[in-house]
């Protein structure tokens, strides 16, 4: 699976917030600086975060983003295919024949990976990762 870089960001980005344990807003440049993001670029990926309800935000001094929800409540799968969009990023078979069964075997692989990607959560990658 293929994971556009605006999904990566976002995975990195929401990977920081999870680890702030005190809740307390991170700053924009303080999380591109830290994941070595184009500030620019990763206002426009937390502002899609901000309408999907992952995160929030708070302006001014001690203002940046913070989750909306415990990192145990949000999953990759959520996340994917909130930046990647509902379809599968696997596989486009949609024009191979009902009988084809190279596209029963893919569909099998989509509802796997599908069901893996929403087991893992945001607490797992942190756990993870310290």
């Amino acid at each position: 699976m293929r994971l556009s870089m605006r999904t990566q960001y976002a995975l990195r980005a929401l990977t920081l917030l999870a680890m702030n344990n005190d809740d307390a807003p991170v700053n924009t440049r303080e999380l591109a600086t830290h994941e070595s993001i184009s500030v620019k670029f990763l206002e426009q990926v937390m502002l899609s975060l901000k309408n999907a309800g992952l995160v929030r935000s708070r302006r001014g001094r001690n203002g940046g983003y913070a989750l909306t929800r415990p990192p145990a409540d949000i999953t990759l799968g959520e996340l994917i295919r909130l930046m990647e969009g509902p379809e599968s990023a696997m596989t486009d078979l949609a024009d191979a024949p009902a009988s084809n069964g190279l596209r029963d075997v893919m569909a099998e692989v989509d509802q796997a990976t599908s069901y893996l990607l929403d087991r893992f959560t945001l607490e797992e990658i942190c756990r993870r990762s310290r």
